[in-house]
């Protein structure tokens, strides 16, 4: 069967076809890629969020964000051989000794809470999964008793994705942000891992076999 351009009469050759088919494919999004932050990120980083957030952050916010109980994942897209931050987590892990929360130590006993700073994608680049991602990356990458983030309210995009990852909204902030003058409702939102229990055992039971279970024996 022989096969011919409409406007011109002109058989089409098979390779043509498949250009032709290849072309009418619709394109793949570019490939993500996910690694923690380096010191040299901050910078991207920093720009990233001045177009995701209506809050600005200070520069001690970036520096902080380089010490170890500060946790950043970012996610790369590559266009034209060159690395493109498309979004990012910042979290940060502390102890909750029913009193203050402060950043955790591998001695303490006290319940072990990862409070979410920051989560965005870019607008080119959202609904492709990248953003449930970086939440999965955070809690596989730092085991805890729950995960806690603030937002504000009206955002039903995002609050669909994380209840979608199986967080819950446990309270209403009133008046929570403060953005050039107005204030913003905002809600709380926690994650308790399925199976928490027994995940803590298991790591108990690991830990005390290693030369920091002295921490606990002194306690």
């Amino acid at each position: 069967m022989c096969i011919r351009d409409r406007s011109t009469g002109v058989p089409v050759l098979p390779w043509e076809l498949a250009r032709l088919a290849r072309e009418s494919m619709p394109s793949r999004p570019p490939a993500v890629s996910f690694r923690a932050a380096q010191e040299a990120d901050m910078r991207e980083l920093e720009a990233l969020q001045k177009k995701l957030f209506p809050v600005q952050y200070t520069e001690q916010f970036y520096k902080d964000l380089l010490k170890p109980h500060y946790h950043t994942i970012l996610a790369h897209t590559t266009n034209d051989s060159v690395l493109v931050l498309v979004g990012a987590v910042t979290a940060l892990r502390e102890v909750d000794d029913g009193k203050k929360k402060q950043t955790s130590s591998v001695c303490s006993s006290s319940p072990l809470l990862v409070y979410i700073m920051t989560l965005g994608v870019a607008s080119s680049h959202r609904g492709q999964g990248i953003g449930s991602t970086l939440l999965r990356k955070i809690v596989e990458g730092i085991p805890a008793d729950s995960y806690s983030l603030h937002m504000k309210m009206g955002n039903e995009a995002a609050l669909s994705m994380y209840l979608n990852f199986g967080f819950q909204v446990t309270r209403d902030l009133p008046a929570h942000y403060s953005i050039e003058g107005k204030s913003y409702d905002a809600m709380e939102l926690v994650y308790t891992p399925p199976g928490q229990w027994y995940n803590m055992v298991q790591a108990a039971v690991i830990w005390l076999g290693t030369p920091l279970a002295r921490c606990w024996y002194k306690n």
